[in-house]
């Protein structure tokens, strides 16, 4: 049984909580996708590398291709670094774990799951804003 609520915790990872900032779940998505574009792979390469946006193969997910090639690197930058100053500083690095590197809202202690949750969705909604998406 206590497996069985574990699992249920697990899907409701990436769910929006009910909240002023809640976005369009295939938007909230396309976003989510944007963002982990921008920190894994935009801000890791090397500056004046040329990236081959033809993802093909390497990536089968029709969402997150449609999201990465609908805005320019550069835009989408900006929009993530400048949402930062929406969410208070003590909780910016499980956002970004928990966006970024899918890390489990479980794992992290220094606050309950549903401030965790609030400030996700307030940070997502403000990429979406910076973006003219909402």
């Amino acid at each position: 049984m206590n497996n069985n609520k574990n699992t249920e915790k697990l899907k409701r990872n990436h769910y929006q909580t009910e909240s002023s900032y809640k976005l369009d779940s295939d938007l909230y998505r396309i976003i989510i996708y944007t963002i982990r574009y921008v920190y894994k792979t935009v801000k890791t390469r090397p500056k004046g590398n040329e990236v081959n946006r033809d993802y093909g193969e390497a990536i089968a997910n029709p969402t997150e291709n449609t999201a990465i090639h609908n805005v320019s690197d550069d835009d989408i930058i900006i929009a993530c670094d400048e949402a930062w100053i929406n969410v208070p500083r003590e909780y910016q690095d499980a956002v970004y774990n928990h966006i970024v590197n899918d890390e489990r809202y479980y794992n992290m202690d220094a606050a309950h799951e549903n401030t965790y949750k609030k400030y996700v969705a307030r940070y997502v909604w403000f990429v979406a804003r910076n973006l003219g998406r909402v």
